[in-house]
């Protein structure tokens, strides 16, 4: 709430970490983290019985997150489009020259997509390389 810019990343965030707990480990979320999950992402989200529904109950700020995902399947591609997003929004935040939080927030949006493009860079790496398409992926 209080640093809006990055209010709508936390909702996509907060949406993706929700529907690979679920769908994907397969584990319901334990009472703290559901609360706060439907604070933020609409009441009754823990106990979505499906994918499908998840995605449909989502409050409009963070169903971005899930756009085009048809299944948990594909969620990896959901969190490399929401860290391409914080790169652009933070890349945004920086642009012209005004005194104010965003040019700090755009800042550490954009330090925050490098370090995990870099950890991808790695982990592709550790597994022996791979080809270069990989990594644009996560670019």
């Amino acid at each position: 709430a209080v640093v809006t810019p990055a209010a709508r990343w936390a909702a996509g965030g907060t949406a993706l970490l929700v529907a690979r707990e679920l769908f994907v480990a397969e584990r319901r979320l334990p009472e703290p983290a559901a609360v706060a999950a439907a604070l933020m992402l609409g009441p009754g989200l823990p106990q979505t019985p499906s994918f499908a529904e998840l995605r449909r109950s989502l409050r409009p700020d963070a169903r971005w997150a899930l756009a085009g995902v048809q299944s948990p399947d594909e969620l990896w591609r959901a969190e490399t489009a929401w860290w391409a997003r914080l790169r652009s929004d933070g890349l945004g935040l920086l642009t012209g020259s005004r005194f104010g939080m965003e040019p700090v927030i755009g800042a550490c949006a954009l330090l925050a997509a490098d370090a995990w493009q870099v950890g991808a860079a790695l982990e592709l790496a550790a597994r022996g390389g791979g080809p270069l398409e990989v990594l644009h992926e996560v670019a």
